[in-house]
């Protein structure tokens, strides 16, 4: 929709990306096959000349994460993270059952479906072996066929849309996020947070959130680091509700609306009064 307002001189636009699309193609095209992956380079350099023009347009770009915004390096792209809702996404650390790992999200995104479908093939096995009553909640909407093909697997249920994500954050042990690609900042890492669910993820995935490892959140990048922190949260529940109160603290400070609501009330003051 961009092009439809740069012709307009006269009033000053905020521009908001998002993130930066072309550090979703650059990080998904690793994923895919020689083939998929000439299309994906045509698509990159398409896509990053555009937002490199984008910049250009417009007084201030907003962005969610530091590293979209370093990836476009242009000095008037600046970061505003997401925020989370904390009150639809409420605080409740106790009752949870027992041996249940969720990962939420559009189900039909190729980054979540990457990153599920390599968690329920290398990880979960694994984990399933050491602890037989596990099992492993995929909650979110358009799941493709390879995730809904992972309801025949044990110990894995795939919901497709439900009418409250945070309802079943709130019954899980741990959300887990294994995300091997992708840009931006995950809302599925930061409503854990706020619901008090603990987090094992990949750096990837923290990026943007910036969460401590081992005081908010779990950093594991492999199968193995993976296994071992989940294992590790299982075994010693108390280690995981500590994490999960320093990761609601995080949050409530840095991501909740009100604050980016002022921050995004100040952009705009600024670009009004620079005219």
């Amino acid at each position: 929709m961009f092009p439809y307002v740069w012709a307009i001189d006269q009033i000053p636009v905020v521009a908001d990306l998002v993130d930066s699309y072309a550090l979703n193609i650059a990080s998904r095209r690793e994923r895919v096959g020689p083939l998929a992956r000439h299309v994906y380079d045509l698509e990159y350099r398409r896509v990053e000349r555009f937002e490199k023009e984008a910049s250009r347009h417009f007084r201030q770009v907003l962005i969610a994460s530091a590293a979209d915004r370093d990836f476009i390096g242009a000095p008037n792209v600046i970061v505003l993270a997401n925020g989370v809702d904390l009150e639809a996404y409420e605080f409740r650390p106790d009752a949870r059952e027992p041996d249940t790992l969720i990962f939420t999200g559009n189900m039909g995104y190729q980054p979540n479906e990457d990153a599920v479908t390599w968690f329920s093939r290398d990880v979960f096995p694994t984990l399933l072996a050491a602890r037989p009553s596990l099992r492993l909640l995929i909650v979110g909407a358009r799941p493709s066929a390879a995730v809904r093909a992972l309801r025949a697997s044990n110990g894995i249920e795939v919901t497709g849309a439900v009418p409250s994500v945070s309802e079943y954050l709130h019954r899980a042990t741990i959300a887990v996020c294994p995300m091997r690609c992708g840009s931006g900042i995950q809302n599925k890492v930061l409503e854990a947070m706020a619901t008090g669910t603990p987090v094992v993820a990949t750096s990837l995935a923290n990026r943007g959130v910036d969460g401590m490892p081992d005081r908010d959140i779990l950093i594991a990048n492999t199968s193995e680091e993976m296994c071992r922190a989940i294992l590790g949260v299982l075994s010693e529940p108390q280690r995981g509700k500590t994490m999960a109160y320093a990761a609601h603290r995080l949050v409530a400070e840095r991501f909740g609306w009100d604050q980016h609501a002022a921050k995004l009330e100040k952009i705009y003051a600024e670009v009004l009064h620079s005219t």
